[in-house]
């Protein structure tokens, strides 16, 4: 039988943009063939009976009669004699009277675990039974399955102090996050001393080496959704490479992997950046040993775990060791690729900088992240993560990649974006959440808000302006985000799925205007009046689409030659639906229309309405709804790729000439 610790432990997907691996539990979904998982940064547990067994119960299982054994010798030998014990009489040690108490363990090395116990005994001393509060030590050696040595005993009173690591009951370290970040770097200079001296030392693939691991890459079969896999025992991998598709070139082949391997899928990591990976299954290997071994040792199939989010108090984080290990090499591993005690003093150096002055938070994280992934060669979406996790929550307003590129940076008041808050989403699941929240697809619907590089805006022109490159917040509005926009809180559920729920507008009033850039010009009026206006202008517009269109155009502007550009119309095409009335029009050239036009969702329908055409529920539809109600202010081009990503039809828009 297969030792279970060469499988790998099931992970759930993680957030952060990124935001589960073979040893992470954020970098990829269930892993079912060798252990590595990686897990977001908040500590989140599955609400279920663990599927593990504890160190306590083994110890109770397996060595209960053992130690009782040897502390009746030690009794007998006088070794636990105190002068209200019987002086110096020999003393008994009744054994069926004797239990097994609470159990504390401390990491003597990575392999090495101290096992404190508390012993309930009755002594028999002078033909008296005496009940006494005993402490044993047991040194377990995990390399050996268990194999123990006997350390000191005695009264409980007398039981020294423990330094080190504390262990859970499932001998996972019990750390803080100050603790993880000095362990890290504790871990980084006994193997790689002259890291901080020698950029070329801080090396993942040299830690992994000097640790006695090899790196190896192989395309794991149907596993697109974890990164990397670390094996304490041999095993065995099936292996074939896969297009950007999910197709399968070529037949599966096992491959066998050796113990000590951290193995990259090149399915889902290219070959030059997993270095993070690396420092990821380093941290499980020094610091998670144990636990996999006793899995092994209890024979507890540890891949079984659901490991379904939700989130939880901190003090059950606990309960769930695959959750908690997680967390570790996560926030460890980022510790190892860019360690705290140097990031702290190279920020505030660059915050220094005259250049920095002026900026607001958001750009000067922007600018803090930039020169760092520049100087020392890092992912850019690393370190802005690492910046995060140092506490920096400014830095969620730079580097947002977002919908094929980033985003301008952005500023907002702390009080309001922190935890797990954003205020970025793309157009994806922006639509994502218009067909599943009905109380965000209401808000959208109500014209108050658009899509604005890459965030839900007020729509009012002091807060969104067009530019020649789209839609842009105002300055001031890039400096107050979470005034003007829809703030989204990431929700961990079950099924290992993040999701965005509809957040909070931060505002000191309350903001009901609709978007009337036809209606109103660039005035500001109050909202009966806009909707005065609104109601003017449907009653003035023409009621054939034909005639409509020719209003519409004039209104704005544009001539046919323009919205033949913007809308990738022929000018042909567009005459024709200028100058006579049709028994059928193209519903995709009415789209292409309405969105060259940037006309708001009120007159969109009233367009729509005009052609003949009512969307449906389909799923076409609803995504030209979104489109209508979200995406108005984007150019014809951005919604085709916004439809190409989403899986959609792009509009047919070059073979209606009839």
């Amino acid at each position: 039988m297969q030792d279970p610790v060469a499988r790998p432990l099931k992970k759930a997907a993680g957030l952060e943009s990124a935001d589960i691996k073979a040893a992470s539990m954020d970098r990829g979904k269930e892993d079912a063939a060798a252990m590595v998982p990686c897990m977001p940064e908040v500590v989140l547990q599955a609400a279920l009976p663990s599927p593990f067994q504890s160190m306590k119960e083994y110890i109770r299982r397996h060595y209960r009669r053992q130690i009782l054994a040897e502390l009746e010798n030690r009794v007998a030998k006088g070794m636990l004699q105190k002068p209200d014990a019987g002086g110096r009489e020999p003393a008994f040690l009744r054994l069926g009277a004797c239990t097994l108490g609470d159990m504390a363990f401390w990491r003597c090395d990575p392999y090495t675990v101290l096992a404190d116990l508390r012993v309930k005994a009755e002594l028999n001393a002078k033909k008296q039974i005496v009940t006494r509060d005993l402490y044993c030590e047991l040194l377990i050696d995990m390399r050996k399955n268990g194999a123990f040595e006997f350390g000191e005993a005695g009264l409980l009173e007398e039981r020294p102090a423990r330094s080190g690591w504390m262990l859970s009951g499932y001998l996972v370290p019990i750390l803080s996050r100050e603790e993880v970040e000095r362990g890290a770097e504790e871990l980084l200079l006994r193997y790689c001393p002259r890291a901080w001296t020698n950029r070329r030392e801080h090396d993942a693939y040299i830690l992994a080496d000097r640790m006695g691991l090899r790196v190896e890459r192989l395309p794991l079969y149907r596993k697109r959704s974890t990164r990397s896999m670390l094996f304490f025992d041999d095993g065995t991998m099936l292996a074939a490479e896969e297009d950007r598709d999910g197709r399968i070139r070529g037949r599966p082949r096992l491959v066998c992997i050796k113990a000590g391997t951290i193995l990259i899928n090149t399915n889902a990591v290219h070959k030059d950046a997993c270095q993070m990976e690396i420092y990821h299954e380093c941290i499980h290997y020094d610091w998670h040993f144990m636990f996999f071994r006793l899995q092994d040792m209890q024979r507890s199939d540890a891949s079984g775990l659901n490991t379904g989010r939700v989130i939880v108090a901190e003090d059950k984080a606990m309960q769930n060791p695959m959750k908690w290990m997680e967390w570790q090499a996560r926030r460890g591993s980022f510790g190892l690729m860019m360690p705290q005690s140097r990031m702290r003093p190279l920020i505030a150096q660059i915050q220094a900088d005259p250049a920095c002055g002026g900026l607001h938070a958001g750009q000067r994280m922007d600018r803090i992240a930039r020169c760092i992934a520049r100087e020392y060669a890092l992912p850019k979406y690393r370190v802005r993560a690492r910046l995060i996790q140092l506490g920096y929550i400014a830095a969620k307003g730079a580097l947002n990649y977002v919908d094929g590129g980033y985003i301008e940076p952005f500023a907002f008041s702390l009080d309001h974006g922190g935890k797990n808050y954003s205020f970025v989403i793309g157009r994806e699941s922006a639509f994502a959440l218009y067909q599943t929240d009905e109380t965000f697809r209401r808000h959208i619907q109500s014209g108050r808000y658009l899509y604005v590089d890459g965030h839900i805006c007020r729509n009012d022109p002091r807060c969104v302006r067009q530019r020649a490159w789209g839609m842009r917040l105002t300055p001031w509005a890039n400096a107050h985000v979470d005034v003007c926009c829809l703030r989204f809180a990431h929700v961990y559920e079950r099924r290992g799925v993040t999701d965005c729920r509809f957040g909070i507008l931060h505002s000191d009033e309350e903001y009901n205007s609709h978007y009337l850039a036809f209606a109103q010009g660039k005035g500001r009026n109050s909202e009966r009046e806009q909707l005065e206006e609104m109601s003017r202008m449907m009653e003035a517009l023409p009621a054939t689409f034909h005639e409509a269109l020719t209003f519409l155009m004039k209104q704005a502007h544009v001539t046919i030659e323009e919205l033949e550009e913007k809308a990738f119309l022929s000018g042909r095409t567009i005459s024709r639906l200028r100058t006579e009335e049709r028994r059928e029009y193209s519903l995709d050239q009415v789209m292409a229309i309405c969105i060259a036009l940037h006309l708001p969702p009120w007159l969109s329908r009233g367009m729509l309405q005009r052609a003949g055409f009512i969307l449906r529920p389909t799923r076409q539809h609803q995504a030209y709804q979104f489109i209508l109600d979200c995406l108005f202010m984007d150019s014809v081009e951005d919604v085709q790729a916004f439809l190409l990503r989403a899986g959609y039809q792009k509009l047919r828009l070059t073979s209606h000439e009839a």
